[in-house]
């Protein structure tokens, strides 16, 4: 039996505490690259970006 599709995307389907693991190890990535030692808005936009989420 397949699951019941509500419109979302596949990406949806992922557990959101999978994404936000992902998130924060990009986050941490984009600190080591900068040499940062401070989260700020501007370093969680660009690990936002550069996060791929579902099929391209």
């Amino acid at each position: 039996m397949r699951p019941r599709e509500y419109g979302h995307p596949r990406w949806y389907r992922v557990p959101p505490s999978r994404h936000t693991s992902r998130l924060v190890a990009q986050i941490e990535r984009v600190m080591d690259i900068d040499q940062l030692s401070t989260v700020t808005a501007e370093v969680v936009e660009t690990a936002r970006e550069s996060l791929v989420v579902g099929v391209l």
